[in-house]
């Protein structure tokens, strides 16, 4: 998911062109965290987060628009998987400001941008498998596959925002950090 991309509305009117016709669904893909406001991923989460829900958003239209046309679009929501995305975001050394807020959590944010704390990652080809599955299998809409997905998807429609923060967010030092600031 990394490039240039043409505008979605560029993709449509070009796939809606009765000489380019596909018969290989689309599968944008998108991440659990998009649903999740979760803290301190590599320390990017509010804008990894959020890049994420537009695909989300963009690719569930497309679904909407491309379906009469023959075009199946497949988004794909993708929990934790075995991969190399923390190592990926380690090019450069953890840096806090010496007067950050967060000083005092600053262990927990530098287990959190190395990949700790990060449950049940599940096998990529496994991962992989499922979706192809899925998809060979006529899949429509969302699917969701990797680990922890399953509990995302279904927390995220039972749970009410404060608990599911809770439990995303429980061990990652916000109580931490809110006690050692009232105690000052």
């Amino acid at each position: 998911s990394y490039g240039t991309y043409p505008h979605p509305g560029q993709v449509c009117a070009h796939l809606a062109q009765p000489h380019t016709w596909i018969h290989t669904p689309m599968l944008p893909h998108q991440s659990i965290l998009s649903w999740l406001a979760q803290g301190w991923l590599n320390g990017l989460s509010g804008i990894y987060t959020t890049a994420k829900a537009g695909v989300k958003q963009v690719s569930e239209t497309m679904r909407v628009e491309m379906e009469p046309l023959g075009v199946r679009v497949v988004t794909v929501i993708i929990g934790t998987v075995e991969t190399n995305f923390f190592n990926n975001g380690l090019k450069e050394p953890f840096h806090l400001p010496a007067n950050s807020y967060y000083t005092p959590i600053r262990k927990r944010l530098e287990d959190q941008r190395g990949g700790a704390n990060v449950p049940s990652r599940q096998n990529v080809n496994v991962t992989a498998r499922n979706i192809i599955n899925d998809v060979v299998g006529g899949a429509k809409g969302c699917i969701w596959r990797g680990g922890r997905s399953t509990e995302a998807r279904w927390l995220t429609w039972l749970l009410p925002t404060w608990a599911l923060e809770w439990m995303v967010n429980g061990s990652r030092g916000l109580e931490e950090l809110k006690e050692y600031y009232s105690n000052k």
